[in-house]
């Protein structure tokens, strides 16, 4: 098997222990790779046997691979780092699969046609988007903010909008950009 993109792609992670490894703060591939093996074996609901050195052993390649890809690309501005399922996916013109691609936010374009692109993929729920900001540092993008800041793009500017709650709001769905 390839680098894992998902919590899913790893041997003995299935959804529902993905979904209580996510519950726990344990939301990345990467979150998982710095993880203790002790600290996954006290958490509830654990399965029973779980190898959890395995696991972080199968998310240690991956997390370095996104890094790597940041550090390499940091020098382009913002970006977005998507992951997608094990037999890749398109959308909004890019191609993804369970290596992670580096999309610097410049080669969207600008104006509110790149905004909408950027939002198909961060709304998408078969990828795995992580926002690096200029300091290089990661966070994953507010759903809720991605919601929201898809319907001030779709309203296509006749909505009356204060530019400070516009900020507000690119903040919480890419950071400090």
């Amino acid at each position: 098997m390839g680098n894992p993109a998902t919590l899913t792609d790893i041997d003995g992670i299935g959804p529902a222990t993905a979904t209580k490894l996510e519950a726990a703060g344990i939301k990345t591939v990467a979150d998982l790779a710095a993880a203790e093996a002790a600290t996954l074996e006290a958490l509830d609901g654990m399965p029973p046997g779980a190898k959890f050195a395995d696991w972080i052993a199968a998310a240690q390649p991956a997390a370095k691979a996104a890094k790597a890809v940041a550090a390499d690309e940091i020098a382009a501005g913002p970006m977005i780092v998507v992951t997608g399922p094990k037999k890749g996916f398109r959308r909004a013109g890019f191609g993804f699969g369970r290596q992670p691609r580096a999309i610097p936010l410049q080669e969207f374009g600008e104006g509110i046609e790149a905004l909408r692109r950027v939002l198909a993929i961060l709304s998408e729920d078969r990828l795995t988007t992580v926002c690096i900001d200029l300091d290089g540092a990661e966070h994953k993008p507010d759903r809720n903010a991605v919601q929201d800041l898809a319907a001030l793009a779709a309203a296509g500017g006749n909505r009356e909008v204060d530019p400070e709650d516009l900020r507000a709001l690119v903040a919480r769905v890419f950071g400090s950009f």
